[in-house]
């Protein structure tokens, strides 16, 4: 699945990587960011882009202001939400809140250009959306609770009612997450994801008593897939942020004293 990718790039240090399946030279850009660029001390070495994970907020704000002039985007475009593993979905226009970093939602929509879209993981699977059609973007953030709640396929939805979406003409790609290698989960998660039905059985497999692997990357290209998009319009990097630490932050590698890395997408 890498292959779909780019290779590790840099850019005035920030590395990052991207997939041609989302770049469009007049209508969007893209980027899924590593923990390589930044100024910020060990734990949070060194492009950490979360506030609220005990690394200094300045620091984090010189990161996100590295990260903005890497890509030459507008000021303040970088737009992120405060993520809480849910399934409420943003849209932002014109009404949308003033402060948006305080608005618990895990994904967002929008039509407007000059908004990056972006969002935080630190193991949890990062989805970018683009409607070439539309145009439109969408920024998704999925743990277990996300994927059992089918977050994706609500996106999906509410793309198509309010914007008027064919879901076969949307892009998606997922980004760098835990991998089936590391995330073991207890028979609590096990059970949330059941009501999916034959799904189910393609996203775990069973590594002890009591215990399974599970795929999330997989869960959730077989969700937007099942929301209508078409199989060669779904792509996932095969990066598991725990094995690659020298690249990526891992919340359950590092037990909780971690950073976050950031993909965001925004229309041109």
């Amino acid at each position: 699945m890498t292959s779909l990718f780019s290779p590790l790039q840099e850019r005035n240090g920030v590395g990052f990587y991207q997939t041609p399946i989302l770049e469009d030279a007049n209508q969007a850009v893209h980027a899924f960011s590593t923990r390589l660029g930044g100024v910020s001390d060990p734990p949070f070495d060194t492009l950490n882009l979360g506030f609220n994970t005990g690394d200094r907020a300045s620091s984090v704000d010189q990161n996100r202001k590295i990260l903005v002039r890497a890509f030459d985007l507008p000021d303040f475009a970088l737009t992120t939400v405060r993520q809480v593993h849910g399934d409420k979905v943003l849209t932002i226009d014109g009404s949308s809140p003033a402060n948006l970093s305080e608005t618990p939602c895990d994904a967002m929509v929008t039509t407007r250009p000059g908004i990056a879209l972006g969002v935080l993981t630190a193991d949890c699977v990062p989805i970018l959306v683009f409607d070439p059609e539309g145009p439109s973007i969408a920024a998704i953030h999925v743990g277990w609770r996300g994927t059992a709640l089918n977050l994706p396929g609500k996106v999906v939805s509410l793309l198509a009612s309010r914007f008027g979406t064919r879901p076969e003409s949307l892009r998606a790609a997922i980004g760098p997450s835990i991998g089936p290698c590391c995330y073991e989960v207890d028979e609590t998660v096990h059970d949330a994801f059941l009501h999916h039905g034959d799904l189910w059985q393609n996203w775990v497999h069973e590594s002890g008593e009591g215990r399974w692997k599970l795929n999330l990357a997989r869960a959730n290209m077989d969700l937007l897939r099942a929301a209508g998009l078409r199989e060669k319009h779904v792509v996932a990097v095969d990066l598991c942020t725990q094995c690659q630490r020298e690249f990526f932050f891992s919340f359950r590698r590092d037990k909780g004293m971690t950073g976050r890395q950031i993909s965001w997408i925004m229309l041109r």
